[in-house]
């Protein structure tokens, strides 16, 4: 998955956006743009469990 970080211009303001899967999202400057970006590329990176793997489900029994 492509993650993307520029500087654009809005309504007269300089500001930092990242950009994935078509949303763009807007930061004042660019270290929170770069930490934002760092941590989904974190996530995504992550080991992650289908429903349904790993752990057991017991079911509980009336008395």
């Amino acid at each position: 998955m492509e993650i993307a970080i520029q500087q654009v211009s809005r309504g007269g303001r300089e500001e930092w956006q990242v950009e994935t899967l078509g949303m763009k999202v807007p930061f004042r400057d660019r270290a929170s743009a770069l930490a934002f970006a760092v941590r989904l590329q974190e996530r995504i990176e992550a080991p992650h469990r289908l429903p349904g793997q790993g752990a057991s489900h017991q079911s509980r029994q009336e008395d």
